[in-house]
């Protein structure tokens, strides 16, 4: 991420910004007629990672999350626009994984981290930087109308402050439910 200056190469979180980024240049190494990578920050469109382009309203957005956990999902306002307002749907492609703390490293990842962004507190970050994940599996996830009465509200945490727009989560006890695909 940092050889190709990906503008997420800067995230602590670096599990899922990498799958981010390895889809994003896998699109364009392999353009397809179909998707394409979509992932807008314009103010009134809808942040989702990837768009059918053949089917109105049909959105993919790219995770990677602990397999033994809920997986995070988006924004609660687009998924709301998407699936209650506009009747669409949205699949999370999601790489779930195992993760091993830094902190059984000695925080060898968040040191080496935080030298790399010049940070002085080289310790930032420290009790949630994985030292290394393993994966489990790919699964897909549809949130449809009918299946959005599964998901959960959460509260994001504060970014520099400020505040931060509630998300939705697929609950660990609903994943089963919800998955229409999964490859091992």
């Amino acid at each position: 991420m940092f050889a190709d200056d990906d503008q997420n190469k800067r995230q602590s979180a670096w599990e899922g910004w990498y799958m981010e980024y390895y889809v994003k240049k896998y699109l364009k190494e392999h353009p397809a007629d179909a998707i394409k990578w979509w992932s807008s920050k314009k103010q009134g469109e809808l942040d989702f990672d990837l768009k059918f382009l053949t089917e109105e309203n049909f959105y993919r957005d790219v995770k990677s999350d602990d397999a033994k956990k809920s997986v995070q999902g988006n924004k609660k306002s687009n998924i709301d626009i998407l699936v209650k307002d506009r009747k669409g749907r949205l699949w999370y492609v999601v790489f779930e994984f195992l993760p091993e703390k830094d902190s059984k490293h000695n925080n060898e990842t968040t040191i080496w981290w935080n030298k790399k962004l010049g940070k002085d507190k080289l310790l930032s970050y420290a009790s949630r930087m994985k030292y290394s994940i393993t994966f489990e599996n790919m699964s897909v996830y549809e949130i449809n109308q009918f299946a959005f009465k599964y998901l959960k509200e959460f509260e994001v945490s504060p970014c520099n402050g400020k505040p931060r727009e509630k998300k939705y989560r697929i609950p660990n006890n609903m994943k089963e439910y919800l998955r229409i695909y999964q490859c091992v």
